[in-house]
């Protein structure tokens, strides 16, 4: 999910310079929700998923599509060689795309990405454009996401359901979940719940704020939600709404929108928060801010693990993550520094969210 969200800056740019063209996305199924209706796009592809395990014969499924969709140009946003290639098998006659180490051979523009190199994979795919000779440039590039009025609706059901309608001191999402993937288990992204019951806690007494859990319907994040509200004070426990696994991914990003502020880890609901404008701290752990944090760093916060050797990047941070323990990662951030970038951010988000209201009474206030 997060890496086709962080995919839509790149998207943008292709529709502007390419407003007559025909856009499609080949995605997986799992992030498929990501861009369903995302209006840049005109036509969604089923992809393979990926992974070591991914049947050839699906690769030559997708090139056959896009060699039936007569796809002149195939801009490939991932590092597998072997999507490169299936644009090639596709005869597409121009193939963009990220060349990783030397492997994106058959690609007529590709975009040198050293694995040693630390950049913002946002970066890398607005790269990928300008490779193009298109424009793409860092002050139109936003994450985006379009939740439907339907979605939308759903997120109000959900929220009537949960008796918190409209909240006083306003909506802070904390979502639980993360680190689990097609081809990847990496739950050590995770902060622990007992750590973000500190932050409810100390949410709830200093700003009066309705706290919504969000997370999946695995039970990973069940148990996740269990433990944190567990571990709540009892007078925490009134402003705390339960929406863990009652929200479809779009309805979450509509409800995501109504928050003045998003608490989570490396995940692709970070991501979505990002793309509805809401601002974000997040903890991170065993991977890199830097690479995957949330995208626009003036309007988001990240909390990270401080012990040298921490950030790894797929099947690295795999083997790195069955090395040591996960409460190494979570111990490494405190709940105070965590606390203190809440603190900060939420501050910043209410002044702002104030200001508005403000002008926008001032402006329909009659002479």
């Amino acid at each position: 999910m997060g890496d086709v969200l962080m995919a839509t800056p790149a998207i943008a740019a292709l529709r502007r310079s390419l407003p007559n063209s025909y856009i499609a996305m080949a995605v997986g199924g799992w992030s498929r929700q990501a861009v369903a209706h995302n209006p840049r796009i005109n036509g969604l592809i089923t992809a393979p998923t990926g992974g070591g395990r991914t049947p050839w014969t699906d690769y030559m499924k997708l090139a056959r599509m896009i060699r039936r969709g007569s796809f002149g140009t195939a801009v490939v946003l991932d590092r597998s060689p072997m999507l490169s290639i299936v644009a090639l098998m596709g005869r597409a006659r121009i193939r963009a795309g990220l060349d990783s180490d030397g492997r994106g051979i058959s690609l007529t523009h590709p975009v040198p990405c050293p694995s040693d190199k630390v950049r913002h994979e946002v970066e890398w795919y607005l790269d990928v454009v300008r490779a193009m000779g298109l424009p793409a440039t860092r002050e139109e590039a936003y994450l985006e996401f379009f939740p439907t009025e339907e979605e939308s609706k759903d997120a109000e059901r959900v929220l009537a359901e949960a008796g918190a309608g409209e909240a006083d001191g306003g909506y802070v999402a904390i979502h639980l979940g993360g680190g689990a993937n097609p081809g990847m288990r990496l739950l050590s992204k995770r902060w622990q719940p007992e750590r973000w019951a500190r932050i409810a806690d100390w949410l709830a007494e200093t700003h009066d704020t309705t706290i919504l859990l969000l997370g999946g319907p695995d039970k990973d994040d069940r148990e996740a939600a269990d433990k944190m509200q567990a571990a709540l004070f009892d007078g925490t426990r009134p402003y705390v709404v339960d929406l863990v696994g009652k929200l479809e991914w779009g309805a979450m990003g509509a409800l995501i929108g109504r928050c003045d502020l998003f608490l989570g880890h490396d995940t692709g609901a970070m991501h979505l928060a990002t793309a509805m404008r809401t601002p974000v701290v997040a903890v991170f752990g065993p991977s890199d801010p830097a690479r995957y944090g949330p995208w626009d760093p003036s309007r988001h916060s990240v909390a990270v693990a401080p012990r040298q050797g921490f950030h790894r990047t797929g099947a690295e941070a795999l083997r790195h993550a069955s090395l040591i323990s996960d409460s190494r990662y979570h111990t490494a951030v405190s709940v105070e520094g965590v606390w203190a970038a809440v603190e900060k951010m939420y501050a910043r988000t209410r002044h702002e969210k104030a200001a508005r209201i403000t002008a926008s009474a001032d402006a329909t206030t009659p002479d």
